[in-house]
């Protein structure tokens, strides 16, 4: 045998016997990375989180102890043709028989969504958008027990409701506990809880990506946590909780391009959410502190030109007469830096943090005027068009004689994220559909800027009352409005005899 072929041979026993030697320890230490963990393995954790010891059962043991006391919410809707036009509704069937006009037929649309029981007296918190305009409210628990559920309250601003559970309330088996969102901190792990494609009671686990989320133009309070636990269609209303079983927020929003999570979810701080459940659980609507200024953000050019070290804060555009801004000084162009004690890093932060307080609140504004720092006491008045809308009246504004819309001034940063040019007018929020102004034609829709009402320019919500103070049922109301990337109209609506709540 040759020299080479004696060495090839050599190296072939030699790795055998090497394989041989290495195969048994193989053997020995594969059936431990497969086989169940030893008993002991439960005590085993990772570093205390919110004085929680973390362990392999830690998030069977908050799904068993929240689930619960989670519901599934169905309600039924009825749309007419005005909202069929609307781009607000592009999800219903194409192929729907329509007819216009008074005749038009009544199509029924059911949503579903998530909530979650708070007391034994059978209030449920999910949000204003599972239920918006719903006629029949269902309430479904992990027992697959059904109830009908009234609405209670509303805020359309922050996108919360509560409803209260009709029936033999011993069928629901408990409370949530509340928890404090203010401990949260990025990178804690949190749950949501909820309804997701009609998935009954499903968890999501994942961890505080953001706190403080703002400019997402969802409504104009906003105070965000921001999540990646699993937030789909139907889970909105459902609640996220740490890491203990408690809620520390209202699954309401995702971010994405298809309607399906992408990663990006959002949920209502519970702190934020707890002063509004408790007004609408006391007086069934929601009255919160007013300013009175309107602003803008603090760009880098715009901080450059008033001298200012960052571009923070918010910057004064308009001061209205007459409101606790205008009573204690400040003025337009001023910047606001802090409020009641705490920094105001930018402009869509204000807005949340007024209206965290009630009205009479004794607060201190910081400002930043021609370079020079200044403070200035005020006393919180009552948001204008907030301070007498009960549940259900359909109205903003209107007196004797009933249009049926919802609106608010239009602000500067609405009308950024509308694309109009300019900030006057009263932007409608919500039309009721079996209004007046539904039925006008064209119908009045959900983004739609009054300018003028019966030939009078409206710039707020002040100038709009007073000109519909005097409309009567029967009245034919003129409205000039502006339609974003739509041009501008004229739409007559005949009031009628405000609706009764029932």
């Amino acid at each position: 045998m040759k020299p080479r072929e004696i060495a090839r041979w050599l190296f072939v026993i030699l790795f055998l016997a090497t394989g041989l030697m290495v195969l048994p320890a193989a053997r020995h230490e594969l059936p431990s990375l497969v086989s169940s963990p030893p008993a002991n393995a439960q005590e085993k954790s990772a570093e205390p989180e919110n004085g929680v010891v973390l362990t392999t059962s830690t998030f069977r043991t908050i799904a068993s102890k929240v689930k619960p006391h989670v519901v599934n919410i169905s309600s039924t809707r009825v749309l007419r043709e005005a909202e069929l036009q609307s781009p607000f509704h592009f999800f219903l069937d194409p192929f729907s028989d329509r007819r216009f006009g008074e005749n038009a037929p009544e199509l029924r649309q059911q949503s579903l969504g998530s909530g979650f029981v708070i007391d034994d007296d059978g209030h449920v918190v999910t949000n204003y958008h599972v239920i918006e305009k719903a006629e029949e409210i269902k309430v479904i628990t992990l027992s697959n027990k059904e109830f009908d559920a009234e609405l209670i309250g509303k805020d359309s601003k922050t996108d919360i409701a509560l409803l209260k559970v009709k029936g033999d309330l011993h069928a629901l088996t408990g409370t949530v506990e509340i928890g404090d969102s203010a401990r949260l901190e990025v990178g804690d792990w949190v749950m949501a809880v909820g309804n997701p494609f009609a998935l009954g009671h499903t968890v999501t686990v994942g961890v505080v990506s953001a706190m403080g989320r703002t400019g997402l133009g969802i409504g104009p309070y906003e105070d965000f946590i921001q999540t990646d636990a699993s937030i789909n269609p139907g889970n909105s209303g459902g609640p996220l909780v740490d890491i203990t079983g408690k809620v520390v927020g209202i699954n309401t929003a995702i971010y994405s391009r298809t309607g399906q999570s992408a990663g990006i979810g959002f949920a209502i701080p519970i702190n934020m959410a707890g002063n509004i459940i408790s007004q609408l659980k006391k007086t069934g609507k929601v009255v919160r502190g007013w300013l009175g200024v309107e602003i803008q953000e603090v760009g880098a050019d715009i901080a450059s030109a008033l001298g200012l070290p960052s571009a923070e804060g918010a910057l004064v555009v308009r001061v209205t007469d007459d409101s606790p801004a205008a009573k204690s000084g400040l003025q337009a162009k001023d910047v606001i830096v802090g409020f009641d004690g705490k920094a105001v890093s930018s402009h869509d932060a204000l807005p949340s943090m007024v209206a965290a307080l009630p009205p009479g609140a004794k607060v201190k504004v910081d400002v930043v005027r021609e370079g020079q720092k200044k403070q200035f006491n005020l006393v919180l008045g009552v948001l204008p068009e907030e301070d007498e809308q009960p549940v259900g009246s359909g109205t903003s504004g209107d007196s004797r004689g009933y249009v049926g819309i919802e609106a608010q001034t239009l602000t500067a940063d609405l009308a950024k994220r509308l694309g109009l040019e300019e900030a006057t007018g009263v932007l409608i929020t919500d039309v009721d559909p079996r209004s007046p102004a539904a039925r006008a034609k064209p119908p009045l829709r959900r983004g739609d800027v009054i300018l003028e009402v019966n030939q009078k320019k409206v710039a707020d919500m002040e100038e709009y009352r007073a000109a519909v103070a005097e409309v009567q049922p029967g009245d034919a109301v003129l409205f000039f409005i502006r339609r974003p990337n739509g041009g501008s109209r004229y739409v007559a609506v005949k009031a009628e005899e405000a609706p009764r709540d029932e």
